[in-house]
């Protein structure tokens, strides 16, 4: 299977899923950061950056979206973009790693983003 043929089939399921959404609030979990605008400074850079940061401003800056929560930067990043709260939080994964047998709760505040 080619890579552009997972991105898009992945990029097609999160517009799909927008589309038909009749939730009140929406938040997006991936593992790959959503835009190039949350890489961590000292990654700004790097030849990497492509592997990881995805170009989905536009998608943001167009849809519903009040939160959308991703991975994989091993930086905590807490921005926003468009109106959207985009957040990386690693401190809870960390914590995941050390403690066994228990269930971690996060939450997120946000305010409702207009359309």
């Amino acid at each position: 299977m080619k890579i552009q043929y997972m991105s898009d089939l992945h990029l097609n399921f999160i517009k799909q899923s927008l589309s038909e959404s009749t939730a009140k609030h929406i938040v997006v979990v991936t593992h790959h950061l959503p835009t190039f605008e949350v890489v961590a400074p000292h990654h700004k850079c790097s030849v990497l950056n492509s592997t990881f940061a995805t170009v989905l401003r536009g998608l943001i800056a167009d849809s519903r979206i009040d939160a959308w929560i991703y991975g994989h930067s091993h930086t905590n990043i807490d921005s926003e973009e468009n109106g959207t709260k985009v957040v990386c939080n690693q401190r809870v994964i960390n914590e995941l790693k050390s403690i066994s047998g228990m269930t971690v709760s996060v939450s997120l505040s946000c305010t409702r983003k207009p359309i």
